[in-house]
């Protein structure tokens, strides 16, 4: 006798969770951040800028700032985003 499946809905938030936790997951650590600001390596992706802006953005309004790109440097490991968190 087999187990039943559990409900369409259920098994399709399952996925959505899992894939939340996959996209997080594949997001690169900052190399630095503080309530200054945060500096993040990108890859080549072409959304790569946009979601290091985003990524700072998100940092920044943890401690009730926004993000301000300062610079971009081409390094070995590839570009790193350098991003102020300002008063506004």
């Amino acid at each position: 006798m087999s187990s039943p499946r559990p409900p369409a809905a259920a098994r399709a938030a399952a996925a959505l969770a899992v894939a939340a936790l996959l996209a997080a997951c594949a997001e690169a650590p900052p190399l630095g951040a503080d309530r200054g600001g945060i500096t993040l390596i990108m890859d080549d992706s072409e959304s790569a800028m946009s979601d290091a802006v985003d990524t700072a953005n998100r940092h920044c309004v943890g401690v009730s700032r926004l993000a301000l790109l300062q610079d971009v440097t081409e390094t070995p490991d590839g570009k790193v985003a350098v991003f102020d968190c300002v008063d506004v």
